[in-house]
């Protein structure tokens, strides 16, 4: 068993902190190990391990924990226990083992918005990379720059977290047989593209959006046909007399980020026609989403009330003027081959308007972590030399927000499968070993948390399954979709109809209801 020892509290006064490792505790129940926690933190002890486990509760303020000389004590140490719990401890362990058993290691890192998951993953990094070797020169800096360039595109500011992950990263490190870093693969998952058209209430855009009118000078804005970041209406919060820039400490703080992102993507090795296509593409959904539409006198046909930005989005994006006018007012069929042109409605057509801005989006962030791979990928001859991998898995974390999209449903389900897997290995799986060895163990009650996961996942009647059987339903809406998602699981205990009206039902999540 660990010993308690004596620890610097963050006001910089002594007190006795509990054991580095809560497992060795002899009680385990919520209350004993909140408490445990909330004492290690008086201590300025952020850290703890519970078993394999590290737990990081974040203080929101700076720990100098993360320095040079870190790096070297968490590389030195022989034994878990010669030092306090740190992210570099897990960091070198997954080396070890990668190189030990040359079977792949991967580091899920899990928690609610605001957490620290993004930043536990840099430091993870940082770690692996400060002590290996690389094949190639500055391959090292080129993947600890990937994390925070994709951040600008990726991230945006939410009512838990002003830098909250909007997207999943899955990021594979790769190193060849005789333990050098090869290179690196990154998979995105779960980009909540919504956000591009619609914010809720106190919350903004991607990040990449008010980088661009702070840093682009006046030429720049004008070859883009940009004015003022208030002229366009998904930078706009609810009340449209509000500035975009919050203070000039806001404007300056963006204009210093966008100068470092074009460091970071020239760094990654990003062309200068590349970052202009990325800035025009940014532009194009600025001017996309400030399309409106209107009805004609006699109420049959939808046009667009003025036709500046249609003109501006066609010369940006090379394509024809009258082609993207009959594709964002009209629905155009072939039946039996004769050409049919119905006029959509005005929500029909705004609807369509941003769901184009959605997809350029979309399309833009998946093009950019392909750019990215074909610059950090290893070489094909080092992927035949019987290396391994060690992969890193950055999630969005939990949410309940005062509206919900369907990305934050996913993302809050996908926070659902890790939960279970934390709970199968912590408690089933330790169960099965003390059970194999004829060790006596005591038993811990969980919740186990299947029963959610099929509520979402089951088929035919998951929540996702009947999504999916609406969207084929001609006649379908929102509150047919509702309707049938409560009809069928409302006996469950695990969803609700919401009470505030007809269109909105909750869910019982392990971390809150949502």
């Amino acid at each position: 068993m660990t010993a308690p020892m004596s620890s610097k509290r963050l006001d910089g006064t002594k007190k006795m902190a509990p054991p580095d490792d809560l497992s060795c505790l002899p009680y385990l129940d919520e209350r004993t190990i909140l408490e445990a926690l909330r004492a290690r933190l008086s201590c300025g002890d952020a850290y703890t391990y519970i078993g394999e486990v590290l737990l990081f509760v974040n203080p929101f303020t700076p720990l100098d924990v993360y320095s040079q000389e870190y790096h070297g004590l968490y590389q030195k140490l022989c034994a878990r226990a010669d030092a306090k719990p740190h992210v570099f401890w897990i960091a070198r362990t997954a080396l070890e083992r990668m190189q030990a058993t040359r079977h792949a290691q991967c580091v899920v890192v899990n928690g609610e918005s605001g957490a620290g998951k993004t930043e536990t993953l840099k430091q993870i990094v940082s770690h692996i990379t400060a002590y290996t070797p690389t094949v190639h020169p500055c391959l090292d800096v080129k993947i600890n720059e990937v994390n925070p360039l994709l951040e600008a595109f990726g991230n945006a500011k939410t009512t838990m977290n002003d830098n909250s992950s909007r997207f999943g990263k899955f990021l594979e490190l790769r190193f060849t047989g005789d333990n050098k870093l090869a290179g690196a693969i990154v998979s995105d998952y779960l980009l909540e593209k919504s956000r591009v058209v619609q914010q809720s209430a106190g919350e903004r855009n991607f990040h990449i959006f008010y980088y661009l009118f702070a840093g682009l000078s006046e030429e720049e804005l004008k070859a883009y046909h940009l004015t003022e970041p208030e002229d366009y209406r998904i930078l706009r919060q609810d009340d449209w007399l509000e500035p975009v820039y919050q203070s000039q400490r806001d404007l300056d703080s963006c204009r210093v980020l966008y100068h470092k992102q074009l460091n970071l993507m020239r760094l990654v090795g990003f062309t200068d026609w590349e970052v202009s296509l990325i800035f025009t593409l940014l532009a194009a959904i600025l001017h996309v989403t400030n399309i409106t539409f209107t009805r004609d006198e006699d109420g049959e046909h939808v046009h667009m009330k003025e036709t500046h930005h249609l003109a501006i989005v066609c010369g940006l994006l090379q394509v024809d003027k009258e082609e993207l006018s009959e594709a964002l007012s009209s629905i155009v069929s072939f039946p039996r081959g004769e050409r049919v042109v119905k006029n959509k409605t005005v929500e029909q057509a705004s609807d369509g308007r941003d769901a184009l801005a959605k997809e350029l989006y979309a399309r833009l962030f998946g093009w950019i972590v392909r750019q990215i791979n074909l610059r950090l990928k290893p070489d094909k001859i080092h992927c035949q030399s019987g290396g391994s991998t060690i992969s890193l898995l950055d999630m969005p974390g939990f949410e309940n927000l005062k509206v919900n999209s369907f990305e934050q449903l996913c993302i809050n389900v996908a926070n659902e499968q890790v939960q279970h897997f934390f709970s199968e290995h912590i408690f089933v799986h330790e169960r099965r070993e003390y059970e194999r060895d004829g060790v006596e163990w005591a038993h811990v009650t969980h919740r186990d948390n299947q029963d959610i996961l099929d509520l979402f996942l089951a088929k035919p009647l998951g929540v996702l399954a009947l999504i999916d059987e609406e969207a084929r339903f001609p006649q379908a809406s929102d509150v047919t979709l509702v309707e049938k998602i409560v009809t069928n699981h409302k006996r469950s205990g695990l969803l609700a109809k919401s009470r505030t009206g007809t269109l909105a039902f909750s869910v019982n999540h392990y971390a809150g209801t949502g």
